[in-house]
């Protein structure tokens, strides 16, 4: 899905349906940038989680769960909208499971992949369909102060 080269309010917004047909080894549904400089969906067993790159986190990754009742071969809706720096917000089956915001997000947004994330071992085995994604740049009156809630006051950037 491309890149954007300037990863300073690097907007992603992505809504997909996948099924997994298998879980093992660490399958990643999709990231913004290669290892763990980026932000990806990654899949262990029966957990989901969106894992992202934050200089607030103790060892610089944030996993935001999605769910830990993940189920083979069944079809999920996921939607994940992030603005680097500031939120980052996933619904899966229309339901907000991660509603996170810090200033200290800091995502690279050099490879946006889907059906791949980490390293090509991670592949995903399964089905994904109904991409659609929004990439770019979102100017806001104050990023560091940005809040949820706020969402309707942005600016998109060409």
């Amino acid at each position: 899905l491309g890149e954007i080269k300037d990863p300073d309010n690097a907007y992603v917004h992505l809504k997909l349906r996948f099924r997994a047909d298998s879980t093992e080894g660490y399958p990643n549904v999709f990231q913004t940038a290669p290892v763990n400089r980026g932000m990806r969906m990654e899949i262990a067993g029966s957990t989901a989680v969106v894992t992202v790159r934050d200089l607030s986190a103790p060892d610089r990754l944030r996993d935001l769960i999605l769910t830990t009742t993940l189920k083979t071969g069944q079809w999920y809706t996921l939607e994940v909208e992030a603005l680097n720096g500031a939120y980052i917000h996933a619904t899966l089956d229309g339901h907000l499971v991660a509603d996170y915001a810090s200033a200290d997000i800091a995502m690279e947004t050099s490879q946006l992949l889907v059906g791949v994330g980490f390293d090509v071992s991670r592949a995903f085995h399964g089905q994904i369909e109904s991409i659609s994604i929004i990439k770019g740049h979102i100017r806001h009156p104050s990023p560091e102060k940005f809040r949820a809630d706020d969402r309707e006051t942005t600016e998109f950037l060409p």
